[in-house]
């Protein structure tokens, strides 16, 4: 052990800056192509603009209801603005809360809001209606609570109407009663505490960039299994196969250092669970770059190898194209993929027993 630590200290002497760039890599990069994503989601949104004439509760309530879709950038900008922006198909719509839209909604008039769009515009209908279902939910509440009030009149019972009680009963009721919820997460995540960012994981990401880092930090194996330097070995005192043995096992804690400061940097829940799949699922990832590198003859080609396999491991582990989460594929990429069962926190049994069969069996690894 310590005199091959020894060894690849020294190979580290002149290799150490390309070492620490992979190892710093799929971190770096986690966090460069996440904000990407951020930017990109920001200006995916479709702009639309609130014009409110009466500042009220019940106005408050519809502008934050429209500010809490994902996909609408909601401005709140006067009439004038607003509609020279519309003209410039800078705004994809406009929505004008009227004067006295509380006191009308509560008479049950009609006419509450003024809406406007262009010849361009392609989410008018959405928006529409989800004002349209906010102004309703307001109207229906008012409405009880007059039913109420006239009842309690007929009854000489005037006394008990408290408008506020009966309004936040039927807001209950109403949440209570909401038949259509349709939840949408990608990438299997649990929705982030503190702001708002839909669809984007960072742990999705990363692990993408690890496969990466993991087979270019394992070309060692490639540029020192040729012959001319594998007969040094010849005079040495410990085998090639010990060595490359005790490289993997050094490679293998030196990374799972790494996945632990990931698990904590990009929110992953630790548990003993959680631990045991990530020691498996390091292993196995770490064996097929074992496996890769003892059955490639130049770099150029291992390196080809390596973008490869971690394309089809970054496009079917669940992160980048969601995978249904049933049926024979599951179960395949359950047992094979490392990075997938890892996400389902599942252990790889199959390909743990599959990477160390051919481990042992690589011709290439013969002693010297």
């Amino acid at each position: 052990m310590k005199r091959a630590i020894y060894i690849r200290a020294l190979h580290l002497k002149y290799e150490w800056k390309s070492a620490v760039f992979w190892l710093l890599f799929p971190f770096v990069g986690t966090l460069f192509l996440y904000q990407i994503a951020l930017s990109f989601i920001e200006e995916s949104k479709v702009p639309i603009a609130i014009v409110v004439e009466e500042q009220s509760l019940s106005a408050l309530e519809i502008t934050e209801h429209l500010q809490q879709v994902d996909y609408l950038n909601v401005q709140q900008l006067s009439k004038t603005e607003a509609l020279r922006l519309l003209e410039q198909h800078e705004l994809d719509s406009v929505f004008v809360i009227r004067r006295k839209y509380e006191e009308n909604i509560k008479l049950g008039r009609k006419k509450l809001i003024e809406a406007y769009s262009s010849n361009r515009s392609y989410a008018y209908e959405a928006a529409k209606e989800l004002m349209s279902s906010a102004v309703m939910a307001q109207a229906l509440r008012a409405k009880t609570a007059r039913d109420i009030e006239a009842l309690l009149l007929d009854y000489d019972m005037q006394y008990l109407f408290d408008e506020q009680v009966i309004e936040g009963k039927v807001r209950t009721r109403q949440a209570e009663a909401d038949l259509i919820q349709i939840p949408f997460s990608l990438f299997n995540v649990q929705k982030e505490t503190g702001d708002k960012v839909p669809y984007v994981s960072k742990w999705a990401i990363w692990s993408s960039l690890t496969v990466l880092a993991t087979f270019f930090l394992f070309d060692w194996l490639v540029k020192e299994s040729n012959a001319p330097i594998r007969q040094r070995w010849l005079l040495s005192a410990q085998t090639y196969r010990s060595y490359a043995f005790t490289q993997f096992f050094i490679y293998y804690v030196v990374f799972l250092c790494a996945d632990l400061l990931a698990f904590l940097f990009f929110s992953q829940g630790v548990s003993f669970w959680s631990f045991v799949v990530l020691c498996i699922c390091r292993f196995v990832l770490n064996g097929y770059a074992f496996i890769v590198a003892s059955l490639c003859k130049n770099p150029p080609t291992y390196y080809i190898l390596s973008i490869l396999v971690t394309l089809l491991l970054a496009l079917t582990n669940g992160g980048i194209v969601p995978i249904r989460d049933s049926g024979y594929v599951h179960q395949l990429l359950a047992q094979l993929h490392p990075l997938y069962a890892l996400v389902k926190l599942e252990l790889p049994i199959a390909a743990l027993l599959f990477c160390s069969v051919l481990i042992l069996s690589v011709g290439r690894l013969k002693n010297a």
